[in-house]
């Protein structure tokens, strides 16, 4: 009969079987390891899995209240992760440029988007803290917040990685405004100042340019709370689908009509890119257009501060004029 290290307390007990088995023990246990006895380094990449290397979508539910949504589409298997994006701007000097989040944007390609997202900053009046409120909800993931809470050591080392590892992005104006100022429950100084990379989805001749336009053409206070921003995409969609008849007349590519988004040019990020991949072509006329626009953008926000908000503020006269007469 062979030996065995683990015996059924049925079995031990059994005075008919209690002959049948011979318990044997090691004669030294070495100490067990836990979580906390591997290497920092080990921590820090399992930290980076668990909360990390996604991209959050950050949705305004009511007013400025806002709401966030891991991208988890369907068609992540051609990229082969769902952490593709997030290494990509983590560890790619230029790679991250174009690297846009797998739904291009378009709700219709997650799995599930009716359900209401979890919320992901500080809820009722302690905005400083992780939420208690992060409940999971149908068709969406979440982020596991509620490990933070494991132990102090734990929380000391990973609470960060939620917001410096991330991609954050953005379509509407007042889900950037609400996520930024803590009066509308976003999230505290601190993990604001973690915040290393935005993505914010544009179309300029769109309805929702307006509003980026109008917050950030006032060069919001709010915006000074990203001192760790890192890298910023700009991702312009396509314009043949949507118009917005109160804008301006005028092409799209006119820079007046994105003239709030060179507020960013005050923050100093070096790291700037304006995504075309999305916009409408027609012929290699139309490629050298669309990719001399992206480079003019790019430019003006890497220029001196003092330079571009001249410009902006020339810019926006010229918007608010002709949008006011229209």
């Amino acid at each position: 009969m062979p030996e065995t290290g683990c015996i059924p307390a049925s079995l031990r007990d059994n005075e008919h079987d209690r002959g049948l088995f011979k318990e044997t023990r090691p004669s030294h246990i070495g100490p067990s390891l836990g979580f906390l006895d591997l290497p920092p380094e080990i921590r820090i990449l399992i930290y980076r899995f668990v909360f990390g290397y996604r991209t959050i979508h950050v949705r305004q539910v009511h007013r400025r209240r806002w709401r966030y949504t891991i991208c988890k589409c369907p068609h992540v298997e051609s990229s082969g992760s769902e952490y593709t994006m997030g290494r990509i701007w983590a560890g790619d000097r230029m790679g991250w440029r174009h690297a846009r989040p797998l739904c291009d944007f378009d709700d219709s390609k997650h799995s599930d988007d009716r359900a209401r997202s979890p919320s992901f900053g500080g809820s009722g009046n302690n905005n400083s803290s992780i939420s208690k409120n992060n409940q999971q909800w149908p068709g969406e993931e979440k982020l596991h917040l509620s490990l933070l809470q494991t132990c102090k050591q734990i929380y000391s080392e990973a609470s960060a990685i939620p917001y410096s590892d991330n991609i954050y992005t953005f379509v509407l104006a007042r889900a950037f405004e609400g996520f930024l100022e803590q009066r509308h429950r976003g999230l505290s100084m601190a993990q604001l100042a973690h915040i290393r990379n935005v993505c914010i989805f544009v179309q300029p001749r769109g309805y929702m340019m307006e509003g980026w336009n109008l917050l950030l053409g006032d060069e919001p206070a709010c915006l000074d709370a990203l001192t760790g921003l890192r890298r910023l995409q700009l991702a312009v969609g396509p314009q043949s689908r949507i118009v917005h008849l109160r804008l301006p007349l005028g092409h799209w590519m006119e820079l007046r009509l994105v003239y709030g988004l060179l507020v960013f040019g005050k923050l100093g990020i070096s790291d700037i890119s304006v995504d075309v991949g999305l916009c409408d072509r027609d012929g290699e006329d139309d490629e050298e257009k669309v990719q001399g626009y992206a480079e003019m953008l790019e430019g003006t926000l890497r220029g001196p501060w003092k330079g571009v908000e001249k410009e902006l503020k020339q810019l926006r006269s010229s918007y608010l004029k002709e949008l006011g007469s229209s």
